[in-house]
């Protein structure tokens, strides 16, 4: 379900970043990462199977939201920005201390991750994660510059239409690129069933440990 509202929204949301620009869409996607992180703090405190079931919905649509956002937007900020302003660096630099970042970071969160929740405090996790999304909205706020050599509409202007028809064009060329394509195809659809089976082990863990 989770993988499918993030295809689903990947079109309108990638729409909307082309309309509003690439610093809103990023803050608006930690935004709703926040909101994920605030629903499963919730979760362990709920007291029905319905109340857990439509807490969990709620935080798989901001997640959603929040991935799609940023998916793609902020490399693309990156790239321009380093066009504009650092021209000799190439953005792999930036792309391979990122990762090594993300990779050591999700090696500590794992383990605190798993430490918290055998000692059932895994609400602690998910309310640091959404501390760290507000901060990381302020910063961007305050640090974050519009790329100087693209033009958005203003945020006042944009319109259902607007979207509406960035939508159409980006589906196009999409489908244009898949039937040239095999190649790029086939690697969407192993990517795809890579993530399925990765999300399958995330989400039976718990289950599996606290057994």
């Amino acid at each position: 379900i989770l993988y499918s509202l993030i295809v689903f929204l990947e079109v309108p949301t990638g729409a909307i970043g082309d309309a509003i620009g690439r610093k809103w869409t990023v803050v608006w996607s930690f935004v709703c990462r926040m909101f994920f992180f605030v629903f499963l703090t919730f979760v362990p405190f709920g007291n029905s199977v319905q109340l857990n079931l439509i807490l969990s919905i709620l935080a798989m649509l901001g997640f959603s939201f929040a991935q799609t956002l940023f998916s793609g937007t902020f490399t693309a900020w990156c790239v321009d920005s380093l066009r504009e302003k650092a021209p000799d660096i190439g953005y792999e630099h930036l792309l391979s201390k990122g990762w090594t970042s993300s990779f050591l970071t999700q090696s500590v969160g794992g383990i605190l991750g798993v430490v918290l929740y055998t000692w059932h405090f895994s609400y602690l996790a998910y309310l640091f994660g959404a501390t760290v999304c507000v901060f990381c909205v302020v910063f961007c706020l305050g640090e974050m510059e519009e790329d100087k050599t693209l033009e958005f509409l203003d945020r006042k202007r944009v319109s259902l239409e607007t979207i509406t028809k960035r939508m159409g064009e980006i589906l196009g060329v999409g489908f244009k690129v898949f039937r040239q394509s095999s190649v790029i195809l086939t690697l969407v659809l192993v990517f795809a069933s890579y993530n399925f089976v990765l999300n399958v082990i995330d989400y039976l863990w718990p289950v599996y440990l606290r057994s």
